[in-house]
């Protein structure tokens, strides 16, 4: 009969999911081939002094033994005592908000506590930002996050449990992708100017801001601006706005030319010759004039 094999060597503590772990006996006297015997969730086939084991996310703890096999039977067997640590349990399910706005800031998720972990990783999507080893998570929504998923899984020694995830819907801000189409250099006095912008996605209302000294209200796309005598120049601003909250700001720079100040007494001779030549009228210099029409 095959003699009583030596001792196997090998690893003697493994963690469930550990793939190609090499066991091996010496050669057993009188034995034509081995049989392996394997805890549970272990698996791995071979006949002859070594065999590789792969570890199942299910595999025990357990005894791992050979016995030499002849002819006439099987001889006695040995083993080895291997501990497979666990990993973590699957996570639980995920609490908090599954509706937010992009922009959003300090949302918290938390699941439950996971057995067998000793700490926890949390998964954000691209445009979501946060950082936590622990149960729970603070997050922020940047203004181009997009609807994804939250994922959690424990970690332990042995690496990352099962996740779980909670699909977090992000609802957009409004955008204005082009800027405002409207005149640029108005004179004081000028009414009813029309200054537009392109229609912002997911917009419900707009918001105009107008320089000193303009008038004009609107909460739509467009807006007629009236010049007051005191207008000065500046931005013309606008938002788009939707429940989530506001776009960028688009703005156009206005120039404001002022009125032509009060023309004053014309000084000169008043009364010449028939054939007088080269008789000089002038009079005070005019506010915010370019140039002079005689006639």
């Amino acid at each position: 009969m095959p003699a009583i094999p030596g001792s196997i060597s090998g690893l003697t503590t493994v963690c469930q999911g550990k793939t190609s772990v090499s066991y091996s006996v010496p050669v057993i006297a009188n034995a034509n081939s081995y049989r392996w015997t394997l805890p549970t969730g272990a698996t791995g086939v071979s006949t002859t002094r070594t065999i590789t084991v792969d570890y199942s996310l299910a595999a025990v703890s357990g005894r791992i033994s050979v016995r030499g096999v002849n002819e006439y039977g099987e001889g006695d067997s040995t083993f080895v005592a291997v501990v497979v640590n666990a990993l973590p349990d699957k996570a639980g399910p995920i609490t908090g908000a599954e509706m937010v706005c992009q922009g959003e800031k300090s949302v918290v998720y938390k699941t439950a506590s996971i057995p067998g972990a000793t700490s926890y990783r949390w998964t954000l999507p691209e445009g979501v930002t946060g950082v936590s080893n622990a149960d729970t998570i603070k997050v922020d929504f940047s203004r181009t996050a997009m609807t994804d998923t939250i994922r959690v899984n424990g970690v332990n020694d042995c690496g990352l449990g099962v996740d779980t995830f909670i699909v977090v819907t992000v609802k957009p801000l409004p955008v204005i992708s082009g800027g405002i189409v409207g005149s640029n250099n108005v004179c004081v006095g000028n009414q009813a100017v029309v200054y537009k912008v392109s229609t912002a996605t997911n917009a419900i209302s707009y918001n105009w801001i107008l320089p000193n000294g303009t008038m004009g209200v609107s909460n739509v796309d467009s807006i007629a601006v009236d010049f007051a005598a005191n207008a000065v120049s500046g931005d013309i601003k606008v938002v788009a706005i939707n429940d989530c909250g506001v776009s960028d700001t688009v703005k156009l720079a206005i120039t404001v030319k002022p009125l032509i100040g009060s023309i004053g007494t014309i000084t000169g001779e008043n009364t010449v010759c028939a054939g007088s030549r080269a008789v000089v009228y002038s009079i005070p210099t005019v506010d915010n004039a370019t140039k002079y029409i005689w006639t």
